[in-house]
């Protein structure tokens, strides 16, 4: 399954990109931590008009550059509570709206995600919550790996997310050995390193079991570092494909 990043700037531009990646995607993700004027019933609303059966998973990270210096400004502004209670309103309106994922940091408070957990269950169960970890100064060994899964699971995730940065080749190894172990543990796992070194895995990553991976809408359009263009892994899959069958 191949999930696309909605991360445009504006509402207009994530209009115009949901409307390209509609066929291109299996997932698409929402970004709005990236979206500055996004109105999220407004874009489910637009992807169901679409596609009415187009999965969707929301998100607002915390961490990663652009999401820190938002940080940073509104600290120094005195505005830190306010934006990550913003932040949370999101995913809480992402459930009432019944988005198939919303996504959360494994160091989130525990009661923040124990409340976001309550309302799924109020709102039906549409609705999983993705608990997710990115390390973006490179890749731990596998007993790191294992221990951050546990954290995840800790937190009530559904699907546990783990992505550290490639910063040699063999570290795709690494996060693949892993993934060979979660996909053991009874819960969804979505693994892969970022970095240019990382997209093997990123291509290996749904051949050992990951629920998802992620690509890019374009070359112009990458979420995060070492995303190919979904076109690409497209190719890449159905050539796999054949050769295994």
């Amino acid at each position: 399954m191949i999930c696309i990043s909605i991360c445009s700037d504006t509402k207009k531009r994530a209009f115009r990109d949901i409307r390209k990646a509609m066929s291109l995607c299996d997932l698409l993700e929402l970004r709005m931590d990236r979206i500055r004027d996004g109105n999220l019933p407004e874009l489910i609303r637009y992807i169901e008009e679409q596609v009415p059966d187009k999965p969707v998973l929301v998100t607002y990270r915390k961490t990663g550059e652009d999401a820190l210096k938002r940080r940073r400004a509104a600290e120094k502004n005195g505005a830190g509570e306010l934006a990550e209670t913003e932040r949370w309103e999101m995913l809480q309106e992402a459930v009432r709206l019944g988005v198939s994922y919303v996504d959360v940091e494994m160091d989130d408070e525990k009661d923040r995600i124990g409340e976001l957990k309550t309302m799924i269950v109020q709102y039906g169960c549409r609705t999983r919550l993705v608990c997710s970890h990115h390390d973006f100064t490179g890749t731990p060994s596998l007993r790191t790996l294992k221990s951050v899964y546990r954290s995840c699971v800790e937190k009530g995730a559904d699907v546990v997310k783990i992505v550290p940065f490639a910063r040699c080749v063999e570290d795709n190894l690494m996060v693949l050995r892993f993934l060979a172990w979660a996909i053991k543990q009874g819960r969804d796992v979505v693994a892969f390193c970022m970095g240019e070194k990382g997209q093997i895995s990123r291509i290996a990553s749904p051949l050992f079991g990951a629920l998802f991976t992620f690509a890019a809408l374009d070359d112009r359009s990458t979420a995060a570092p070492g995303q190919l263009p979904a076109r690409d892994m497209e190719k890449i899959f159905r050539i796999l494909q054949v050769k295994g069958t």
